[in-house]
């Protein structure tokens, strides 16, 4: 494996915030290609407005599923009410994220079923913990039917036993 070809998965931001970027990159890549060797589907839950920070996240899952030859659906919505970037610990915003988890969750449930070994990424913890509310409320076990991944490694995520990237582990 190739580390230096990872570079292209990082946005410009900055020379401080690129470094951190490509650098986060490189762990999630590599955390992949060592944990989730089965994965034959992953659905990535987002919104719109919030992708200046999200894209470095998609890249990562969606070439990873581009070298496995897996299918990789992107799910990107508005978050209902708001119109310009929140704070990501704004409680209403964390609660419209974890909204945008279920549904997504809900219009690929389907999806899940299908495949035998299915990964659900959140973009962030709060979307995450919607997926993890879906799955149950449908007697989805996890991880044994579903794997569900998260980001940023929030109090919430971690009292709920949600898999989820520390990016500051990684920097």
């Amino acid at each position: 494996m190739n580390l230096n070809s990872f570079d292209e998965l990082a946005i410009d931001l900055g020379p401080d915030i690129n470094w951190a970027v490509t650098n986060n990159s490189h762990g999630i890549y590599r955390t992949l290609h060592q944990e989730f060797t089965e994965v034959d589907f992953i659905g990535f839950v987002g919104s719109r407005l919030e992708e200046s920070w999200e894209k470095p996240r998609i890249d990562v899952f969606s070439r990873f599923a581009r070298e496995r030859v897996i299918h990789f659906a992107l799910i990107l919505q508005n978050i209902p009410g708001m119109d310009s970037q929140e704070s990501f610990v704004h409680e209403e915003a964390i609660e419209k994220r974890r909204e945008i988890g279920f549904l997504a969750t809900k219009k690929l449930k389907d999806a899940i079923r299908q495949y035998q070994h299915p990964l659900r990424v959140g973009a962030n913890d709060s979307y995450a913990m919607g997926i993890l509310e879906f799955l149950s409320r449908n007697q989805v076990k996890v991880p044994e039917e579903v794997k569900v991944i998260g980001y940023d490694n929030r109090n919430e995520a971690m009292e709920n036993n949600l898999s989820s990237f520390d990016l500051n582990f990684f920097q």
